[in-house]
């Protein structure tokens, strides 16, 4: 947003996010902002009992999925793939069946 605070924004975006879902690229770990908001995102999942389907990361080429977070506080959590149609067509999918799932709860 043009004009806000980008921490402010980034506070009041995930407070009203039910998942966080970072797409990891060479781009993405070469910006400041995003390794401050992947941060943020990783705080506030502990800090508000977040479910641990809360971030969902998937690389893009080159970036590997096993590689993507190594040396990260989130190198534990399990990183998807997007390099085919295949592999974005399951995303779409997971991401219909968890927002049906969001809207029972």
């Amino acid at each position: 947003m043009v004009g806000k605070d980008y921490v402010d924004f980034i506070i009041l975006s995930l407070k009203c996010s039910d998942i966080f879902i970072p797409i990891l690229s060479e781009n993405y770990f070469d910006s400041k902002f995003c390794m401050i908001e992947l941060g943020f995102a990783y705080s506030y999942l502990y800090l508000h009992n977040k479910s641990d389907e809360y971030i969902l990361p998937f690389a893009i080429p080159p970036v590997k999925k096993f590689a993507a977070l190594s040396h990260s506080p989130l190198q534990n959590l399990q990183v998807g793939e997007l390099c085919d149609k295949n592999d974005v067509h399951g995303f779409l999918n997971y991401l219909r069946e968890k927002k049906c799932q969001i809207r029972r709860e």
